[in-house]
């Protein structure tokens, strides 16, 4: 066992392992952070810091789990956004996150868990997300024993998921998302944030779910000069926007019959493209429905 400071010091840097499992001190000390220059990504921040180091020091075949807090998952900072495009394109197999309060009573930080394996992350171009909403005990500052806990059946589809990818066999679950990595790092932060991936659908109707395009086709419209807005609801053009200003608790606005060329006919839905307020209703004359 060595205890020194892998920041500042290069004394080990050419050490790898197989595997390395971490909980890295994620603050700043008194003074800051002078690292040297032999990470791949310059930065003062120990998060990252911490984070290049381990991926960097992984054997061909090295796998690493990393507890981290929320600015590697989505802080907007260049040093984050080149850590997580490093993560993603070389060693990133999957990403779990954790509920705020999960470390109580030592501190309440939302933190999650990086996954890392150099080998199977070139075996698929795909990353798995998972999320842990309880792990046995309540989120207060006593952590009391609870009935609900996540870990287990998250640890198990995580190690099918991964012993699949290292015989050639997928195998998918339902308990985790899976995300392109082509579509993690074509976004503009290339976050890591559980929500972005997944959705939950609730439907209570018995009619079948279908992309609009499947069912209707779409025109463009245009937007009439200002000189033929009439700025009260009554006659000539009502611009989306408006809705809310001239709408009355329980009442409709109307919006009159065009005299352009494309005209709204009955069953027709307006979507508004600029400035319109979401959620407002209105009806055309003909039928037409916002």
């Amino acid at each position: 066992i060595y205890e020194y400071d892998s920041l500042t010091s290069e004394d080990r840097w050419n050490e790898y392992y197989d595997v390395i499992l971490a909980n890295p001190p994620f603050m700043s000390p008194k003074g800051g952070i002078k690292p040297h220059k032999r990470f791949s990504i310059q930065s003062n921040r120990a998060e990252v810091l911490f984070v290049d180091y381990i991926m960097e020091h992984l054997t061909p075949k090295g796998r690493s789990g990393i507890v981290v807090p929320e600015g590697i998952i989505f802080q907007s900072g260049s040093s984050y956004k080149s850590l997580r495009k490093s993560l993603v394109e070389k060693y990133l197999v999957g990403v779990i996150s954790l509920p705020s309060g999960i470390f109580q009573p030592y501190s309440g930080v939302k933190t999650s868990i990086l996954i890392l394996d150099k080998e199977l992350s070139q075996k698929t171009d795909k990353i798995f997300f998972g999320k842990v909403d309880n792990d046995g005990f309540d989120l207060g500052s006593q952590r009391r024993e609870i009935d609900k806990n996540d870990l287990p059946i998250l640890k198990k589809e995580v190690t099918e998921y991964l012993e699949g990818l290292r015989n050639g066999k997928i195998i998918e679950s339902e308990k985790l998302t899976y995300v392109s990595k082509e579509q993690i790092l074509t976004s503009n932060d290339i976050g890591f944030s559980y929500d972005r991936y997944t959705t939950k659908v609730e439907s209570n109707t018995d009619y079948e779910l279908v992309l609009l395009g499947d069912v209707c086709d779409f025109e463009g419209g245009s937007q009439p000069s200002k000189d033929n807005f009439i700025y009260e609801p009554k006659e000539n053009y009502v611009r989306f926007i408006q809705i809310r200003d001239y709408g009355e608790r329980g009442k409709e606005t109307y919006i009159p019959i065009s005299k352009r060329n494309k005209l709204c006919v009955e069953s027709d839905i307006l979507i508004g493209r600029y400035g319109a307020s979401v959620g407002k209703i209105c009806k055309g004359l003909n039928g037409a429905y916002n």
